[in-house]
């Protein structure tokens, strides 16, 4: 299937349970969308609170498993987050520095059909 992958959204410890890292997830699902994803891909860290996260937002285990991804890091829950609207891909990166709080948002969109 085709998706987008969100490597990963880390949000310092000091401002979590504010809403930023449901905010940034909304955000990329957004971004997501517009380059035509039908899923968002998580390869989400083995850690309780990082999986809570995911799962909260409406994530669940993969459906598919991107051998490359899951290769890198063998240990992470392979997640998605599927979107209704389908279409064609093109590659796009974002980066995100709130001089507000605390954190450093690396939000880097790949697109594949499951390489």
């Amino acid at each position: 299937g085709e998706y987008v992958e969100l490597p990963y959204i880390h949000v310092s410890r000091e401002v979590r349970g504010s809403g930023i890292g449901k905010k940034l997830f909304e955000i990329c699902c957004e971004e997501a969308k517009l380059l035509g994803a039908k899923k968002l891909y998580v390869a989400a860290h083995p850690s309780v609170e990082t999986q809570h996260f995911y799962k909260k937002m409406g994530c669940t285990l993969a459906s598919e498993i991107n051998p490359t991804i899951f290769n890198k890091e063998p240990l992470d829950l392979q997640m998605e987050y599927p979107f209704l609207k389908t279409a064609t891909f093109t590659k796009k990166v974002a980066v995100f520095y709130c001089k507000s709080f605390p954190c450093f948002f690396d939000l880097n969109f790949r697109t594949s059909s499951n390489d």
